[in-house]
């Protein structure tokens, strides 16, 4: 009897008739395989099909819900600002008539605001599903869960939903009657927003470093009180002015100032402003602003990251840890499952696969799979085609189901119905063009022809916008001519492909689709010319150009065979998929402190506010950055976290508001502490651990390359690779697969956590057969197994007690290896005796050095990280090497004393001529005009002096020099044993003469250039401690240009966006300020985006233009996304 509902394809063939009945196999399977794609095991599951129906309806909803936050999200861009006039309900009012100010002009983001009736309704249909939602939450819990003392559904999140759900409609009523100022919604979005497992994975790991973080930021916070207190202490009574007529205590007269400079100057790189009155007034007061600058602005910031890296890695490697394990035990059991359908079978055969995969495709959120897609996922999965699935292969299972496939027809219409067209003549080799060499992932013939076209068409673009910046009419109609003449040659790829290939595969490709728009708009530009019409073609044309300047990508994808080239490509792609929920979890961070910030200070951020008369929020036009409306509030805290802390935001917000308000500046601080320092932290330790994980990924030596080149071409292809090759050589099919984000986040994620513990595991297994090795050879076995049992923690141990056992093992350990060492020490002595022996002496005549003075100098080098396979046995060797180390004491003390000369040196460009006068510095550094010149304050020692100081460190420096070169020569040459580094002995006798002769010249003719300092730069690198640094240096100098030239690529891609978009425009914006100041010219705007760059003053940069038009910001966030943020922490 039919019930009158029309029942849902995709719940006929898993639910049945009745819902009492037990689930089938396959559907309790694909429940626990669906919770396992989530990182969640639970040991039991209801056989009932009515529990499978509501665990259904739970996706469904929960699909609906996850949807509706992002909604939520997105509205509260558009919503009337609270400050504003939000009486008129239904009224579509224009921003500025809903947001005004007494007097001045107010600044808005330029979205259109919804009005409130509106927002209101869509607010209360989203609490509905999110009750609903929960309400499914609880059925499932309590009906099914809840008798087996399980929590399928966590209940604090549960509750914490549901809280906020009453709260937000709470606060929904409360604003439709009464229209106040404040609301709680916009918090409340993000508790929910917060309640998504991935999001709340991150607020855990998050909540966890907390204790570490502040262990660390206590002792910055130490350092900044304890610096500000001393400051006061001196200078809180210096009320006079200095050279610049500033007063010499500014920011440092009260405690409170004095704090707030030192914090300022602490964290941002604005402590040039805060520490230049005292500077400038004595420059004595630089060694305490540089003591505090080296503790707080450089140790212990530098301190937070590695710490919030290191505490994160470990914290969130523990969860993944988890979260993969317990997806393991869930497809060991769904296999367990499967395996029982079919007992007279081994394995899981393709009929069985196919259930489980629809069965999986019920639920709201899976994808859904066609049989033929289930065909492809089994052959993927039964790689040696026994034509079922043991444990082994089905552990795959997981990653499998999230491929995406898709199939297209290689042939088009035309060669289908006429194929002896295409069996010779000119399509035939028109199709060999387009489809030879790609079967082994090869560009093509065609590709690589238009990929010389492209770098051709390059050249052209680059010659036609400098004459178009250079205001250069002479040349138009020629360089129109030849874009004609390459929109045609795109339009003859276009033919070319859709001869050789049908429709449907020529679309399947992104990067084709992309060139069919950016040809036939091309075209279409370029025919315009010769069409009544032109007089657009010019601005189309601009625009056109970038389009086709970004099809240069394609050249680039040619590039990804150099080895440096796609590693570069790997990270980016993968981390900007990978890192799509810490950068989620950073957005909710920032849309709360900027909804918070719209309801503290919305409104009070104008221009012509006079109380921002005399501010530097005022000065510098800072007015776009705003809380009056969201996104506006978001482009502020976006710039302080790239600025760490914009300190004229903080002042600005401070000087308008009211006496009783004040006080909320500190919002910014806060920000500082909770977001800066910590959260945003975060994300550079996740980009920083992407960054290592994929690096760890990749062939580390020219060995591994080697062979990994050297693995032969034509192996036995398996999976889906051996299905698109089938398809493709007999049915001409051509397969695509590729993985979803998801799939490709997971792979990440177990790079980056799954093998480092791995390596760990297995290092800890090498570390104990060492150790094992070492009982065999040392100490009898039971007496390690005695001392390592005491430091076994009792059952009842405290954390201190804890503490002291990992110290004391610590140690018992460190003891161990000492032995080994002493053990390695003592072969290696026992082996260099057996060589001396076998040698015999070295001179007949000449008394030999005893055993000890022998071990003494092998120890000696030995501590200096020296090891030698042959010493001499002769006294005077010893004795000349006792010479070499007496007089390398005195060279590191002649470097050391050539380096401080410097600082007392008379400046080059000053009066040298009194070579034995004691003159004052203000007196031999004069200017001609009478100006005043700063100088450091230091004495300046005679130029007379300093020469004979000179001379006498270069007298021990070839002292040094002569020892070297005769205990080589005289005594490790006849063994072709080099104990002194030759290179680094030429050098420095070159520049001791180098230094020797300027000494010469400028002794005698004053020249106002010299090569001493640079000299003693080389006697410096020859130190060996130096020298090792400078060779890690030139080790990493490969690695690193890699990613600065990246970085060049961007700052000089979006430096030429910039000036084609603006050279033209000098409109003048309200701050009256040229709206492209800094991209008139294609050499300005090369600057102004290298110093936005690398540098925190980007806004000053970029302002001009986003104070004209806010839709700059989506161009200058990518670049600094980009250039100022990933690639600069990938340098790190």
């Amino acid at each position: 009897m039919s019930t009158g509902k029309r029942k849902r394809k995709s719940d006929e063939p898993l639910l049945g008739a009745n819902l009492r009945e037990p689930m089938v196999a396959a559907e309790k399977a694909a429940w626990i395989l669906e919770d396992a794609l989530e990182g969640n095991y639970y040991n039991w599951y209801p056989d009932k099909k009515q529990a499978r129906l509501d665990y259904l309806t739970l996706r469904r909803l929960q699909g609906i819900y996850d949807s509706d936050i992002v909604y939520l999200f997105l509205l509260a861009f558009f919503e009337v600002p609270i400050w504003c006039d939000t009486s008129n309900s239904f009224s579509f009012l224009k921003p500025e008539d809903r947001c005004k100010v007494p007097e001045g002009q107010i600044y808005l983001a330029g979205l259109p605001h919804i009005p409130p009736g509106f927002s209101i309704v869509f607010e209360l249909s989203v609490m509905l599903v999110i009750w609903l939602k929960l309400d499914a939450e609880q059925k499932l819990q309590k009906n099914w869960f809840k008798k087996m003392d399980m929590d399928y559904v966590d209940r604090t999140f549960h509750s914490v939903g549901k809280t906020a759900v009453m709260v937000m409609l709470f606060d929904t009523v409360l604003f439709t009657i009464r229209r106040h100022k404040w609301r709680l919604a916009p918090f409340m979005r993000v508790v929910l927003m917060l309640c998504k497992p991935k999001l709340n994975q991150l607020l855990c790991a998050l909540i966890s470093i907390v204790n570490e973080w502040l262990s660390v930021a206590s002792f910055w916070i130490g350092t900044v009180v304890f610096f500000a207190w001393i400051a006061v202490t001196i200078f809180e009574n210096d009320t006079f002015r200095n050279k610049e007529d500033a007063m010499v205590n500014a920011g440092f007269d009260t405690f409170g100032n004095g704090l707030y400079t030192v914090f300022v100057a602490s964290a941002t790189v604005d402590f040039v402003d805060k520490f230049n009155p005292t500077f400038s007034a004595n420059r004595a007061y630089g060694l305490l602003w540089f003591v505090c600058l080296f503790l707080s602005n450089f140790l212990f910031l530098n301190l937070i990251l590695a710490m919030v890296f290191e505490t994160y890695a470990s914290k969130f490697s523990r969860t993944m840890q988890a979260v993969f394990a317990n997806r393991a035990r869930s497809v060991q059991e769904v296999f367990k499952i499967l395996d029982q359908v079919s007992p007279d079978e081994p394995g899981i055969t393709s009929e069985t696969f196919f259930e489980l995969t629809s069965a999986y495709g019920q639920s709201a959120m899976a994808p859904k799979f066609k049989r033929d897609d289930v065909a492809y996922i089994f052959t993927h999965l039964d790689h040696d085609g026994t034509g079922s699935l043991d444990e082994e292969k089905f552990q795959s299972v997981a990653n499998a189901l999230q491929y995406k496939f898709w199939i297209a027809r290689q042939n088009n219409y035309l060669e289908d119905r006429n194929p002896q067209w295409y069996s010779k003549g000119c399509l035939r080799r028109l199709k060999q063009m387009v489809w030879e060499g790609t079967e082994t992932g090869e560009p093509s013939r065609l590709d690589n022809y238009m990929n010389y076209v492209l770098l051709l068409n390059a050249v052209v673009v680059v010659a036609e916008s400098a004459q178009d910046l250079e205001h250069i009419t002479k040349y138009d109609s020629v360089f129109t001519a030849i874009e004609f003449a390459f929109s045609w040659a795109y339009v003859v790829e276009f033919v070319i492909l859709i001869l050789a290939m049908s429709w449907a595969e020529y679309t399947s490709s992104r990067a084709r689709l992309f060139d069919f728009f950016t040809t036939w708009l091309l075209f279409g530009v370029s025919l315009a010319y010769y069409l009544p019409f032109a007089d657009v073609q010019g601005e189309l044309m601009r625009y056109a150009n970038m389009l086709r300047l970004l099809r240069l990508i394609r050249v680039i994808k040619s590039l990804k065979r150099l080895p440096k080239v796609a590693f570069m490509f790997k990270c980016v792609s993968t981390l900007l998929v990978s890192a799509t929920d810490i950068l989620q979890f950073l957005l909710v961070i920032v849309y709360v402190y900027a909804s918070l910030g719209i309801q503290l200070f919305g409104g009070v951020l104008y221009q012509h506010n006079e109380d921002l008369e005399g501010t530097e929020y005022n000065e510098l036009n800072y007015f776009a950055f705003n809380f009056n409306d969201l996104l506006s509030g978001c482009a502020l805290w976006f710039v302080n976290l790239l600025s760490e802390y914009n300190a004229a935001f903080a002042d600005g917000v401070h000087a308008a508001l009211p006496d009783s308000y004040k006080f909320t500046w500190l919002l910014f601080p806060m920000f500082y502490f909770s977001v800066v320092i910590l959260a945003f932290e975060l994300v550079s330790a996740f980009t920083i651990e992407t960054f290592v994980a994929l690096t760890s990924d990749e062939p580390q030596s020219e060995d591994e390359e080697e062979l990994a080149e050297a693995e032969p071409v034509e192996e036995p292809l398996t999976g889906l690779s051996k299905l698109a090759y089938e398809l493709r050589t007999e049915k001409q099919l051509i397969f695509h697969y590729t993985l979803s984000a998801a799939a490709e986040q997971a792979r990440v994620y177990e790079i980056m956590f799954m093998q480092k513990a791995k390596d760990k595991k297995h290092g800890e297994h090498e570390e104990h057969e060492e150790h094992g090795e070492e009982e065999k050879h040392g100490e009898p076995e039971h007496e390690h197994k005695s001392e390592e049992n005491l430091y076994e923690a009792p059952e009842n141990a405290t954390q201190a007690d804890l503490e002291k056992l990992r110290l004391v093992k610590e140690a018992f350990e460190m003891r161990c290896e000492m032995k080994r060492l002493e053990s390695e020490k003592r072969k290696l002595r026992e082996e260099q005796e057996v060589v001396a022996a076998d040698t015999g002496p070295e001179e007949p005549n000449e008394s030999k050095m005893n055993k000890v003075q022998r071990a003494a100098w092998i120890l000696e080098d030995a501590v200096q990280g020296k090891c030698f396979s042959w010493y001499p046995e002769s006294l005077a060797a010893r004795r000349t090497f006792l010479l070499l180390r007496k007089r390398e004491f005195l060279y590191d003390r002649a470097i050391f004393v050539i380096f401080v000369l410097g600082f007392f040196e008379v400046p080059l460009w000053c009066d040298c001529s009194a070579t034995f006068r004691f003159i004052p510095g203000k007196t031999r550094c004069s200017v001609s005009d009478g100006g005043i010149v700063y100088l450091s304050g230091l004495p300046q020692i005679p130029p007379g002096f300093c020469l004979m100081i000179e001379l006498a460190c270069m007298i021990v420096i070839w002292l040094k020099l002569r020892a070297e070169k005769k205990l080589q020569s005289k005594f490790f040459d006849k063994r072709n044993v080099t104990y002194v580094s030759r290179n680094f002995h030429v050098a420095c006798y070159l520049a001791m003469f180098v230094s020797l002769w300027d000494i010469w010249i400028f002794a005698t003719l004053r020249p106002s250039s010299r090569m001493s300092p640079y000299m003693r730069v080389v006697f410096m690198f020859c130190i060996p401690a130096v020298n090792a640094l400078f060779r890690a240096l030139i080790g990493i100098l490969n690695e690193w240009l890699s990613v600065v030239s990246f970085w060049m690529g961007t700052v000089l891609f979006f430096a030429w966006i910039g000036v084609t978009l603006l050279d033209d425009n000098t409109s003048i914006n309200p701050a009256n300020v040229r709206v492209n100041k800094g991209f008139d010219t294609f050499g300005r705007a090369l600057y102004t985006m290298f110093v936005a760059s690398s540098s925190d003053d980007f806004i000053n940069c970029f302002n001009p233009t986003f104070l004209q038009n806010r839709a700059y910001g989506l161009l200058w966030i990518w670049c600094l996304f980009l250039s100022n943020f990933l690639l600069w922490i990938w340098c790190l």
